[in-house]
């Protein structure tokens, strides 16, 4: 073996061995939006409904996060689930978010602090969002002509994660994260008067929908900022506000409820 034959192939085990750049990315597309799932009582005429209340939504179910292992080292751990707002508030941003949706429409809604006081008289706890009779009781009392009420199922960060594979011998396999925004509710409106179930809407969204294009999370990008990706995803603040915006202008559109 010549000198230089010998020195090129220490060049190019060399660099094999010392090669980090990985091959490793999660790409995340954009989300389509999807049209809330609806039902609605076809034989009702909802130019009887007028004024709406909006009840706090039952919080998300209690979830235990989880762990994965992530970072640069394999004994790192970190959430498989955030939750950026506490579970007993999610109830009531969102019916926070469906309210304000509602102002644009044709419907009258009754105040929250109004309600809220309502309710604190009442002695109205969550254990009461699923007994419809009770629900019918307050919004006679608050005088309303129907009241939406129902469940957050989801709301919170969810973590995606993918190993890149390693070019160089000696490479270490790099988490590729990303943390998505999730929200998820189940929504019913019930008329006062009959007690009946008119309408009903389930809906949900991710992060991605808050994407023009797809989004590749590099092995670098996970070296810089190996836990959190969910700025360019959006937040779940912003999430929720969608999502019930969407169910509301579901609910002006199947019911000729719009402004």
């Amino acid at each position: 073996m010549t000198t230089k034959t010998f020195v090129a192939l220490t060049l190019i085990i060399g660099t094999a061995l010392l090669s980090g750049s990985g091959c490793g990315a999660l790409r995340l597309k954009p989300e389509m939006p999807a049209a809330p799932e609806i039902n609605r009582a076809s034989d009702f005429d909802f130019k009887q409904i007028k004024t709406i209340a909006v009840l706090p939504l039952g919080d998300a179910p209690e979830k235990d996060p989880g762990t994965s292992t992530t970072g640069r080292k394999r004994s790192e751990r970190v959430p498989l689930l955030k939750f950026p707002i506490p579970r007993e508030k999610t109830g009531d941003l969102l019916q926070k978010n469906l309210e304000n949706a509602l102002v644009g429409t044709r419907y009258h809604v009754i105040e929250r602090t109004r309600l809220k006081a309502l309710l604190e008289e009442q002695h109205f706890q969550q254990t009461d969002l699923a007994d419809t009779s009770a629900i019918v009781q307050i919004g006679r009392l608050a005088g309303a002509d129907a009241v939406i009420f129902g469940d957050v199922d989801k709301c919170h960060l969810k973590l995606l994660k993918r190993w890149d594979k390693p070019t160089g011998l000696l490479s270490k396999r790099v988490p590729v994260t990303a943390y998505l925004p999730q929200v998820s509710i189940s929504i019913k409106m019930v008329d006062v008067e009959s007690g009946r179930i008119l309408w009903t809407c389930s809906h949900k969204g991710t992060g991605r929908r808050f994407l023009d294009s797809a989004l590749t999370v590099t092995k670098h990008e996970a070296f810089r900022n190996p836990h959190s990706f969910a700025a360019p995803l959006g937040t779940v603040e912003e999430l929720a506000r969608l999502v019930a915006k969407e169910c509301i202008e579901a609910l002006a559109r199947d019911t000729g409820g719009g402004a």
